[in-house]
């Protein structure tokens, strides 16, 4: 064999977060290659596993320079996109709630919601997948709504906080509706 591959240095692959910490009696079941099992404190969650929560709400640290803390709220269904640079959840059912470490330039968070994307440089926010809609709620920052890009930033509406924005995954742009009204965005 060769020696220089041997010796050469392995890329770490970076994780989605670690599993840090549960509300109540919540359970976070991943699945991975058909293979589900109950997470544990201190366990991380990586690109193509799938996550539901029951019982409470389950919450994952990435401590990273593009540092994302997220949970998955009771009934959460959430699959890991990506890890790269840009963490990048698909939320099947339920709701995500994260706080997110501004970036200078690029995406540190997005989260998926049927054909749309709500893309985050630095923010606090809350999204639901509900019958048809989606529905975040933003307390700080701005994020992008739009179409998943094949590559780079995604393109779509901005948004400022204060903000509660409903829309119909299937057309962002056509169906949006932004509220600046306080009292509007969810706690």
């Amino acid at each position: 064999p060769d020696a220089s591959f041997e010796s050469s240095p392995v890329a770490k692959v970076p994780s989605a977060g670690t599993f840090s910490w549960k509300e109540d009696h919540a359970v976070a079941r991943v699945t991975r290659d058909r293979d589900g099992h109950d997470l544990a404190i201190g366990e991380s969650v990586a690109r193509g596993d799938a996550i539901v929560v029951h019982g409470g709400r389950a919450v994952f640290t990435r401590p990273d320079p593009r540092g994302v803390t997220w949970s998955a709220e009771d009934g959460a269904e959430v699959a890991v996109r990506t890890t790269g640079e840009t963490l990048i959840l698909t939320l099947a059912k339920g709701a995500v709630e994260a706080q997110v470490t501004p970036v200078p330039n690029g995406e540190a968070f997005a989260i998926d919601v049927e054909g749309s994307r709500v893309a985050v440089h630095g923010t606090h926010l809350r999204v639901e997948k509900q019958a048809g809609r989606a529905i975040v709620d933003l307390r700080e920052g701005v994020v992008s709504i739009g179409e998943p890009p094949k590559s780079g930033a995604t393109y779509g509406d901005l948004v400022t906080a204060p903000a509660h924005v409903e829309f119909d995954p299937a057309d962002p742009h056509g169906t949006l509706k932004v509220s600046h009204e306080i009292y509007r965005v969810r706690a």
